[in-house]
C-alpha cells in the first residue's frame, strides 16, 4: 500500500508539473512553414514579423534554408496570438548590409515601414503557406 501511494503521490507531482508552463494571458498558437515571394522561398537573412491588430505583442518568425520558418512570441513562448495580424519582412544580413537589389520590391512593398501582408491566425498550423506577391 505504501508503494501505490508513493507512485500515485509521484503521479500527481508530474502532472502538476507539466501544467504549469508559461502563458501569455491571451491564446497564442504554435505556427510553422514555408514563406515565399512570388513562389519563390525567401531566404534565410530575413526575419518575419506577425503583428497583431489588436495591438498584443508581436512574434517573430526565424526563416531556415528552403523559406521554412518557425514563429516564436516570447523567449518561453513559442507561435503567434490568434487573430488577424499583419505580417512584414525584416532584412536581417548578419554584416548590417542592405538586401541585394533583387529583394528591395519585396522589401520597398512588405517591409518595416509598409502595410505588409495581411493574415488570420485561427489555429495552430505547423504547414503554413505564406506567399508574399510580387509585382508583375
Amino acid at each position: 500500500m505504501k508503494r501505490y501511494c508513493c507512485c500515485m503521490s509521484v503521479v500527481v507531482l508530474l502532472l502538476c508539473i507539466a501544467g504549469c508552463g508559461v502563458k501569455a494571458p491571451y491564446p497564442v498558437v504554435p505556427i510553422e512553414g514555408v514563406v515565399t515571394w512570388g513562389g519563390k522561398p525567401i531566404p534565410k537573412e530575413f526575419t518575419l514579423k506577425f503583428r497583431p491588430e489588436s495591438g498584443m505583442n508581436e512574434s517573430t518568425g526565424f526563416i531556415k534554408d528552403g523559406g521554412k520558418f518557425a514563429t516564436i512570441h516570447t523567449v518561453d513562448i513559442d507561435g503567434v496570438p490568434t487573430g488577424k495580424c499583419t505580417v512584414r519582412v525584416i532584412w536581417s544580413g548578419g554584416d548590417g548590409t542592405f538586401p541585394p537589389d533583387e529583394y528591395k520590391p519585396l522589401v520597398g512593398k512588405y517591409g518595416f515601414t509598409s502595410e505588409g501582408l495581411p493574415v488570420e491566425i485561427t489555429k495552430k498550423d505547423k504547414n503554413m503557406k505564406l506567399d508574399f506577391p510580387a509585382d508583375d
